[in-house]
């Protein structure tokens, strides 16, 4: 297999609120392989960014 062109491994987001942290997103593991078309899409106002 070849090497992907974007990888990310054990991904782990965490915000702080008046009630203590929140894990927004954690453990997450991605690749995308070259030649390849990811796309993220939701509602506006998500946190797709």
């Amino acid at each position: 297999m070849t090497e992907p062109r974007l990888a990310v491994g054990g991904l782990a987001v965490t915000f702080k609120s008046v009630d203590g942290p929140v894990a927004a997103v954690r453990g997450i593991n991605l690749e995308v392989a070259r030649a390849k078309t990811l796309a993220l899409v939701g509602e506006s106002g998500c946190g797709k960014s």
